[in-house]
């Protein structure tokens, strides 16, 4: 039975383009938390896991905000103009707006390459995050520069990428891959005291479970790593997103750690 509702909303970056989101509010319980989910790269907040997962925490009590980042889904600007500090950027304006409307978020939720711009954005957003959970993510941005092996000499002579995700096309500039140079995730986690989950499926094939472990060994607060048995990278069945909410709202609402822990 649905126990949330959907709002939509838009705000600004910080260049002024509009980001367009889906808040998820639970109905008939009080909101313990807010928080924020951000999607994988290249994806939407339409996509399986930022849907399900906001959802079915929304279902738990915990309020979250999905949205797209520059130029991807409803979200205005240029995705060929983003970079990763962009879209750390993006991730700023979203908590600015729950800050402004209804209040901090302390959660950050990350699928994928979202992971990653996660774990960074707790050096901006500081003390107001008390937990950090990523699905299926690498262990530091650069990951994603595996895609683009095959195209640089293109990116040598022409300045950009094209690249081609499930049928449609995207363009890169060589501004994407020098920003990756300024990003140090591995100490953001290190700094970060907060806790955090990392959620992850062995039989990933295509961010190696191997990541996680990483993820887990930098973190320096509570630390739980949590192997999804039989999930897929994109998280598409929704007992894998019914997880994700069970173990993160019993950790915000009662402390309680989870049954499927690893070192």
């Amino acid at each position: 039975m649905k126990q949330h509702k959907t709002v939509p909303v838009k705000f600004p970056n910080r260049k002024g383009d509009l980001l367009a989101g889906r808040l998820e509010l639970p109905l008939d319980r009080e909101i313990t938390h807010f928080g924020l989910f951000m999607h994988c790269f290249t994806c939407s907040k339409e996509f399986f896991a930022p849907a399900k997962t906001c959802k079915a925490l929304a279902d738990r009590g915990v309020a979250m905000l999905r949205f797209d980042f520059t130029g991807l889904g409803d979200s205005g600007g240029s995705f060929a103009d983003s970079t990763f500090s962009t879209s750390l950027g993006d991730v700023l304006s979203a908590a600015a707006f729950l800050r402004e409307n209804y209040q901090a978020p302390s959660l950050l939720v990350g699928h994928s390459m979202g992971g990653a711009a996660a774990l960074a954005a707790t050096r901006e957003l500081g003390a107001d995050i008390k937990t950090v959970a990523t699905i299926g993510s690498p262990r530091d941005p650069a990951h994603v520069l595996r895609h683009f092996q095959d195209h640089q000499q293109l990116l040598e002579t022409d300045g950009k990428v094209e690249l081609i995700v499930a049928g449609r096309q995207y363009f890169l500039k060589k501004e994407f891959f020098s920003d990756m140079a300024s990003h140090d995730v591995a100490q953001d986690t290190r700094d970060f005291g907060g806790a955090v989950f990392v959620f992850h499926a062995p039989e990933d094939d295509m961010v190696d479970f191997a990541n996680a472990q990483v993820i887990y060994d930098r973190a320096t607060g509570p630390r739980f790593l949590i192997s999804m048995d039989g999930a897929t990278h994109m998280l598409d069945k929704p007992e894998d997103a019914a997880l994700v909410a069970d173990i993160l709202s019993e950790w915000l609402q009662k402390g309680q750690e989870p049954l499927q822990r690893f070192a």
